[in-house]
């Protein structure tokens, strides 16, 4: 099939399939006319990449999964190791979400209390059994996860405090 074709069956734009290809992600056969020729096997591999993403892979860890999981290469423990590995790794991330959330929720109710009372502290309200990540580290990037810039939002917040 065709790129236009392509693009509508996996939902992922001409850039993106270029730029897969020249990461070698994606190896269309060439028709003798020079055109691309993406076969059914490359859609399953644009959706393997797709879930791979969201599940936290980066593209470097993707391309050598992708093709060790087509070729049976991969042994059943070897791909469960993998597995239980990343859902190790999206569990922290999950517990580092949950007490910034928990603390932005304490934040707002205590602005919109007129901030008075206690100032709340990330990780300060005694039921959140999961380990807090410091503020330093909230804003830095583990390999293969994206993190929000947490640290630009609490100077912001400490700077206006300051203007009080």
């Amino acid at each position: 099939m065709r790129i236009s074709a392509f693009t509508q069956r996996t939902g992922v734009s001409r850039d993106t399939v270029r730029f897969y290809e020249r990461r070698g992600l994606l190896r269309p056969a060439v028709a003798a006319n020079g055109y691309r020729d993406y076969s059914e096997l490359d859609v399953e591999r644009v959706a393997l990449i797709r879930i791979g993403q969201r599940l936290g892979f980066t593209l470097r860890e993707i391309g050598p999964l992708a093709r060790a999981w087509e070729q049976d290469a991969l042994g059943p423990s070897e791909q469960r190791r993998v597995i239980t590995r990343r859902l190790g790794e999206i569990d922290a991330r999950i517990a580092e979400m949950q007490a910034i959330r928990t603390y932005l929720v304490a934040k707002l109710d205590w602005l919109e209390q007129g901030g008075t009372g206690p100032r709340p502290v990330l990780g300060a309200t005694g039921k959140d059994p999961a380990p807090v990540p410091s503020l330093a580290a909230v804003g830095t990037r583990k390999p293969g996860l994206r993190q929000p810039r947490m640290d630009r939002m609490v100077g912001r917040d400490r700077k206006r405090s300051q203007r009080r």
